[in-house]
């Protein structure tokens, strides 16, 4: 039953896609998600502008992917009532969000990285890297991991 309504709802559904309980999708209609798509309780994807998530992706708990943020220039006016800044997100495949990670607008983490707990991404990640920290760094890359064996 998920299926058929992802399904309906998604700008794309891909194959064996998991959406555990409490988790959310805004602005359905621009979300993509590729295959073997995991994303898991309490987390939120706000698609003010298109969000792409490719295959075998993990989001952990509580993640946060919003591709808009609020505009607040204008101090004489309530911040709700002033819009939003938009730009796409990419979360490219192989990619791990861990628990509590808040990917901003205009992000694209690259294929194969993994996002450590609690990071905030405000820039874009490449390929292959681990990242974390407030604002998430780049701290080794997995491809050299791999050779280190």
């Amino acid at each position: 039953m998920k299926r058929k309504y992802y399904s309906s709802v998604l700008a794309r559904c891909g194959a064996r896609l998991t959406v555990c309980h409490g988790a959310t999708l805004r602005y359905p209609e621009r979300i993509h998600v590729g295959d073997d798509v995991y994303i898991n309780r309490r987390a939120i994807v706000t698609a003010r502008e298109t969000v792409k998530i490719g295959d075998n992706v993990l989001i952990g708990p509580n993640v946060v992917i919003d591709s808009g943020d609020h505009i607040f220039a204008d101090t004489d006016r309530p911040i709700w009532r002033q819009g939003f800044r938009n730009s796409p997100v990419e979360i490219g495949q192989n990619v791990w969000l861990g628990a509590n990670v808040t990917v901003l607008k205009g992000v694209s983490i690259g294929r194969g990285s993994v996002i450590g707990a609690g990071a905030v991404v405000t820039r874009d990640i490449p390929e292959y890297s681990v990242a974390h920290g407030v604002p998430a760094v780049v701290v080794r890359s997995r491809a050299t991991m791999e050779m280190e064996k």
